[in-house]
């Protein structure tokens, strides 16, 4: 019976304040996207090698370079990181 009362409340708020409803209908989509959004971009950095049976053992070396006010970075292949630690061990 109660959720009947809350239901015609609703509706009666809704008619009264439509620019109300519409501007916090908008901005609760747009923060709910844009946590999304955001929780898949935290999820995608951390499960990039699930894959591998090994995960656990795997590391990711990244190259950041910069000149002047223009700076890049990027991730190098398994072949570099097996030069670099034939190269840093002296052998």
């Amino acid at each position: 019976m109660m959720t009947k009362n809350y239901i015609k409340l609703a509706i009666r708020n809704l008619r009264r304040n439509k620019d109300y409803f519409f501007i916090n209908t908008f901005g609760l989509a747009i923060g709910m996207a844009c946590a999304i959004l955001v929780m898949l971009h935290v999820w995608t950095q951390t499960h990039f090698d699930d894959f591998h049976p090994d995960d656990d053992r795997l590391y990711r070396v990244i190259i950041e370079s910069k000149m002047g006010s223009i700076g890049t970075n990027f991730a190098v292949t398994s072949e570099v990181c097996l030069w670099f630690k034939k190269a840093c061990s002296g052998n």
